[in-house]
Parts: C-alpha cells; structure tokens; sequence
C-alpha cells in the first residue's frame, strides 16, 4: 500500500515538473530557450524580451535577430559600462547559458504601438546563425 501511495505521488510529481518545465522550454538543436517573457513598464513605449538560452553543443552559436509581432519593431542591444547600443549579435558560447536580459545583453522593442496585455502571450522569433528561425511565444508579465 505505502509503495503505491510512493509510486503515485511520484508519478504526479514527475508529470507536474514535465508539464511546467515543456510550458516554458523550447528546443532546437543543442539550444535550448527557456521562459521567453516581455518586461514593459506601464506607460512605455518599448519593452524588453527576457530568457534564457543554454548552448548544450561545443560549438558557440549567435542570435542574430528578433522579431516580436508584424507591428513591433525590436533589435538586440549590448550593455556595457558606458551604456546601451545595438549589437549585431549575442554570443551563446557552446556549453553554457546566457541570461538575456535588461540588466544584459537583450532585446528591445521600441515604439510598441499598443501595450502588450499583463498575462497574454506574444508571438515571435529569434534568428539564430546555425539554428536558424526558431519560433516563440512570450509570456507578457513579469
């Protein structure tokens, strides 16, 4: 009786973590993009597209494009010490993760003709050199 209990309260755990984890993670290649998500701050006119993105190749991979909506114009952004500017690419190096970010290198969508809605989803890509076009949903929320 106390192994079945085990063995069914595992299985739903393990169902509940595959399920959450699959609701946020998208795989491609050796890449993988976890929790895609929108930052706008109310009464902006540009937001920010937050992940992450784990490289699990031995080679280094690049995002070098974003698209986020038809209306929605965005580009990728490098922060260093003097400030922001645009970056022709992120680098993922091959096996590790990079957090993108406002605080970090990310992507912003400037003049956003509406706000995006709290809790919705947006529709989007990245562009990758060797990956290629991979198609997202962002969560829109914090």
């Amino acid at each position: 009786m106390m192994k079945t209990i085990i063995s069914t309260f595992a299985l739903a755990l393990f169902l509940t973590s595959a399920a959450s984890a699959g609701a946020h993670e998208i795989k491609i290649g050796q890449l993988v993009i976890t929790h895609p998500w929108i930052k706008q701050t109310e009464g902006q006119t540009a937001a920010f597209g937050c992940m992450k993105i784990t490289n699990r190749g031995s080679t280094d991979e690049r995002l070098i494009g974003v698209i986020v909506g038809p209306h929605t114009a965005a580009q990728l952004v490098e922060v260093t010490n003097k400030g922001e500017s645009p970056a022709g690419a992120i680098v993922i190096p091959a096996g590790q993760t990079v957090h993108i970010h406002p605080s970090s290198a990310h992507m912003a969508m400037i003049n956003v003709p509406s706000p995006f809605v709290e809790g919705s989803e947006v529709s989007g890509s990245l562009i990758f050199e060797k990956a290629g076009v991979v198609e997202i949903d962002y969560e829109v929320g914090d």
